[in-house]
């Protein structure tokens, strides 16, 4: 498809629409101007109560499982913070009846000493949902609890409001800074972009090609699974 749309100049962009949520600009920022030092290690989970047997998702011929419908945002939004690719792979998986995957838990290293460490299962009680991710870093932690997805929009279509929290880890004085970053519908924004990349002919900055190099980085992630030893991105 990335091959396709850049050889017929068609705009190609795989729909993580988590990067578009205000907070994640926040986020960037504190990155950016070294508040939290040197990224160390992003810990991450998505996970939910397990879809009926005959959903798509539950389907190994189609992709099913954990991994791809609930870590592939963990390890989106690694590689969009940490802003490089993933060299190597280590995970496990838990391989249901149905043939697909019902967790996953895994480690990616990145080529200057970060990693992710990321949880993705269908275990959660029925109609139970979680989500989360933490950015540690030399000097702090920022701390991202709705991360990936806006459940309450998504199912009963309430704005709710989100927050991040920088903590400052200094021995004998941690400091704490929050802020409410508002209410935002990140499905609109990533659609808005979208249009907007469309009508004004300017470049998307997340191409087709991006979503190839995720899907590269899954695939290493489900090997390693398979194998039980590190495979290389």
């Amino acid at each position: 498809m990335a091959n396709a749309c850049r050889e017929n100049h068609v705009l190609l962009m795989e729909a993580f629409a988590q990067r578009f949520h205000p907070q994640y600009a926040t986020v960037r920022e504190w990155i950016q101007q070294g508040r939290i030092g040197k990224i160390l290690r992003i810990s991450a989970s998505m996970s939910r109560s397990s879809y009926p047997p005959d959903d798509i998702r539950m389907a190994s011929s189609l992709g099913g499982g954990a991994l791809m419908d609930l870590g592939c945002y963990c390890i989106n939004t690694a590689r969009y913070l940490i802003g490089s690719e993933p060299v190597s792979a280590f995970a496990r998986q838990d391989i249901g009846s149905t043939g697909v995957d019902e967790r996953t838990s895994g480690t990616l290293y990145f080529p200057m000493g970060e990693m992710l460490q990321f949880d993705t299962n269908l275990y959660l009680d029925d109609r139970h949902f979680e989500q989360g991710c933490i950015v540690f870093g030399e000097k702090g932690s920022i701390h991202i609890p709705h991360a990936f997805s806006q459940v309450e929009i998504l199912r009963f279509g309430r704005m709710v409001e989100a927050e991040v929290t920088l903590t400052t880890h200094l021995i004998g004085g941690d400091t704490s800074q929050t802020v409410q970053v508002g209410t935002a519908h990140q499905w609109r924004l990533e659609e808005e972009f979208f249009a907007d990349r469309i009508l004004t002919g300017r470049p998307i900055e997340l191409p087709g090609e991006d979503g190839v190099a995720n899907m590269r980085a899954i695939d290493a992630v489900a090997q390693s699974a398979k194998s039980g030893r590190p495979v290389e991105v």
